[in-house]
Parts: structure tokens; sequence; C-alpha cells
């Protein structure tokens, strides 16, 4: 069986950006939050899962760097505008969620 498919050709383009970098995106029922630092040369990101008011997912990526994902979305702009009060009402969240599971635990 043959299939067609359409061939992309992937450019390099240079952008400007302003950091940090803060994303925030629905995905099925949770809220994620982004924010994206430049450190030392390189890219970080730190991400945030949450649904209701649980954290249920923390993510930190070291040496992070663009896709071809839309501007918008690379940059926090349109729907997934995020300011950096409202991530850190979910950074806050996270840091707590973890104090819980990493310091009132009972041995």
């Amino acid at each position: 069986m043959k299939v067609k498919i359409k061939k992309s050709v992937q450019q390099e383009v240079t952008i400007d950006v302003d950091f940090p970098v803060y994303r925030r995106q629905v995905v099925a029922d949770a809220a994620v939050f982004t924010r994206i630092l430049e450190y030392k040369g390189t890219m970080r990101k730190l991400t945030i899962w949450i649904s209701g008011s649980d954290v249920v997912q923390i993510d930190l990526d070291l040496s992070y760097r663009f896709d071809c994902s839309s501007h918008d979305f690379l940059l926090g702009k349109g729907k997934y505008a995020c300011t950096r009060e409202d991530f850190q009402v979910a950074y806050d969240l996270a840091r707590q969620s973890l104090s819980v599971l990493f310091f009132n635990c009972e041995e």
C-alpha cells in the first residue's frame, strides 16, 4: 500500500527571547505551568503539572532546547500566556507537596 506523506524541510531560525519565559497550557485534566530560563549559556526548563489542587508531576530539564513548535507556545504568548505570579502559585504548591512528601513522613 502506498501512502502519501508531506515532507517538511526544517530550517534553523534565530529569534530574540527575553528570559525567563513563562508558559501555561491545559493537557487533559491538568494545568501545565512551565518556566524556561537561561543559566550559564544553557536553557533550563521547570514544568509543574497540576490536576485539581494536587501536583501530579514535576519535570526539570537541565539542557532544554526549543523545538519546532509555534512561536506562541515557545515564548508563552497568546493562549499559552502565563505571568510570573501564576507560575509562582504553581511553584509554591509544588514546594508544599515536596515538603509534605519528604519532611513530614513517618518512619
